[in-house]
């Protein structure tokens, strides 16, 4: 697996399976280390059912696919299973998800720790300019810090929002610019500072703005209007 990021060595890590029950993480004697929730690995380290493995900026989960099948089959009787439920699955029993994907289900299982310090973790590859992103995945970044504004009421995850696209000198596409507004209903103290900085470079840029972003600038310029005014 490569690795897009500053942070990772050449030859950073390695994931080991023996046989189907036993993951483990060896630390090739990277520069910047790994870390298995948030503790540092030092030479090999067993890997268990949603462990969180951070390489660099990248965040990502463990999961055992047979655990999740059980704890999420239908019961009968109190505690007994269906049968079904305990079948044994066929090999390749874990899988590793993205970072994305690691703080979107910290946030459906209510751990907002561990959505947090993923997000922490991988935020400076999204302000990151000269990092490239796959079609859709700022979008998916921005639903995801506006989710975190809102559960968590840090502001500093709504102002990232608009840092990003500072950043990236990108004016904020029209689903972003829907899902902000009908996220700032729901926060409670919402800063306008990052959205102020955004609009002062985005006004920079001027007539090399295509008339779609203009038209895009000025809806999220109609934002300022409502930002701090929190819940209605």
């Amino acid at each position: 697996m490569a690795l897009d990021d500053r942070l990772v060595s050449r030859r950073h890590a390695a994931f080991r399976c023996h046989g189907d029950d036993e993951l483990e993480i060896v630390d090739l004697e990277s520069l910047n280390g790994v870390r298995v929730n948030d503790v540092p690995v030092k030479g090999v380290r067993a890997l268990g059912h949603r462990d969180r493995v951070q390489i660099g900026a990248h965040v990502f989960l463990v999961v055992d696919q047979r655990r999740e099948h059980r704890s999420n089959a239908p019961t009968t009787r109190g505690s007994m299973r269906t049968a079904s439920a305990t079948r044994p699955t066929p090999r390749a029993q874990r899988a590793i998800v993205t970072p994305l994907d690691t703080i979107a289900q910290a946030l459906a299982d209510d751990d907002l720790s561990a959505a947090v310090v993923a997000m922490d973790a991988v935020i400076a590859r999204y302000g990151d300019p000269s990092e490239a992103l796959m079609p859709g995945e700022l979008g998916r970044v921005v639903e995801l810090l506006l989710a975190l504004s809102e559960r968590t009421g840090d502001m500093r995850f709504f102002d990232r929002v608009f840092q990003i696209h500072t950043g990236r000198r990108l004016v904020i596409d029209g689903a972003s610019i829907d899902a902000i507004q009908n996220a700032l209903p729901h926060l409670e103290r919402a800063s306008s500072q990052g959205l102020d900085t955004y609009l002062a470079a985005m006004g920079a840029r001027g007539a090399t703005l295509s008339p779609q972003e203009q038209v895009r600038l000025r809806r999220i310029a109609a934002l300022t209007r409502r930002v701090g005014k929190g819940k209605a």
